[in-house]
């Protein structure tokens, strides 16, 4: 999971296994992750 950024308690990365899915970032905070959608 490389991160891209940390900004304050957030960090946000991308999964290199996700070659299936369109290309997007997920952001983490305190064990919490999300998926941020699609990025265009």
């Amino acid at each position: 999971m490389p991160t891209i950024v940390r900004i304050g308690p957030y960090r946000f990365f991308f999964y290199a296994s996700d070659r299936e899915e369109p290309m997007h970032v997920h952001v983490e905070r305190n064990a919490v992750m999300r998926s941020s959608g699609s990025l265009r």
